[in-house]
């Protein structure tokens, strides 16, 4: 069975898709406490704290 390349990577996009739609889909309805944002809104700052200094040790 000889598979189409476009059939393979509509495929793939759908796999790729699917987990990052399903909890925007499940959460839009939800409301975030406060605590929870206030804490989520720090972690971009660590990620790249982490990043820097994690360059820094090489």
């Amino acid at each position: 069975m000889k598979l189409n390349p476009w059939m393979l990577i509509f495929g793939m996009a759908v796999v790729t898709y699917i987990p990052r739609m399903l909890p925007m889909l499940v959460l839009s309805k939800r409301t975030i406490p406060e605590k929870l944002a206030k804490w989520m809104s720090f972690i971009p700052v660590s990620i790249f704290s982490a990043l820097i200094l994690s360059g820094m040790g090489t």
